[in-house]
């Protein structure tokens, strides 16, 4: 009796497997270059002719012109950026000859405009007034104002004019900031806008004198005379011993409109 003999089963590649398999074998071929297979397939004389070389363009006239107008029209560096570029340019190549000679003709170009110009040479010196310097250029200006009858915005500040003769002096925009003016006589004296802040102005004469804007804050007016005297917009809120009897405001309508 034959025994039937049972051959084993194939068993085929899991599904997923099978596509890495397919993929590791495709990587695994060569590629090839479809040009050189034409080439060695094909002879020489049958093969397609290369394409022309690239042609570089001529630029755009149109272009060119807009460039150089723009550039035409583009403004003028500063004149401070210019120095600053020559100074550069020198130090780095060391032509100071050069540098030198460029900064005569600046120079000699903001003489024409009437612009001062520092040269690399020039030093600016700051001096710091002292006390005793300010006190001689005080005692200079008070001079001056005896002998012009005129000192106007001037630093009388602190200074002792008791007594002085000052009728139609022109004070105005003075500074008589806390200054001894005691029995001075002003007389149409014109104090516009001076600053007689903390002054000495007792007996003072005043009469028909021009005080408009004028600061009295703190000042001593006990027993000054201001009849006539004009006294619109005056600053005397803490002014001691204050009597503007016969003084008046309203220029236009004149001292007849006296303060009572």
């Amino acid at each position: 009796m034959k025994k039937d003999v049972v051959k084993p089963k194939e068993t085929a590649d899991p599904p997923d497997l099978q596509e890495e398999s397919d993929a590791q074998t495709k990587l695994a071929q060569p590629t090839l270059d479809k040009n050189a297979v034409v080439a060695e397939l094909v002879p020489e004389n049958e093969q397609p002719a290369a394409g022309p070389e690239p042609v570089e363009k001529e630029p755009d006239e149109a272009a060119s012109n807009a460039i150089e107008m723009e550039v035409g029209q583009a403004e003028p560096l500063p004149e401070e950026s210019v120095k600053g570029r020559i100074e550069n340019n020198a130090s780095s190549s060391g032509e100071a000859p050069a540098l030198q000679d460029m900064m005569e003709e600046v120079a000699a170009v903001d003489a024409e405009d009437n612009t001062p110009v520092l040269t690399p040479t020039e030093e600016v010196v700051y001096t710091v007034e002292t006390p005793d310097t300010a006190l001689e250029r005080k005692k200079q200006l008070v001079e001056m104002l005896l002998d012009d009858n005129r000192c106007v915005g001037c630093d009388l500040s602190g200074m002792d004019l008791s007594g002085k003769n000052l009728d139609e002096a022109d004070l105005e925009r003075a500074n008589l900031q806390g200054a001894n003016l005691s029995k001075a006589d002003l007389q149409e004296a014109n104090l516009k806008g001076a600053d007689l802040r903390g002054a000495d102005l007792r007996d003072a004469d005043l009469r028909e004198a021009d005080l408009y804007r004028a600061n009295l804050n703190g000042a001593d007016i006990t027993g000054a005379r201001f009849e006539k005297a004009f006294i619109d917009s005056v600053y005397a809120t803490d002014a001691i011993g204050a009597n503007f009897e016969g003084a008046f405001r309203d220029e236009e309508q004149g001292p007849e409109h006296e303060i009572e």
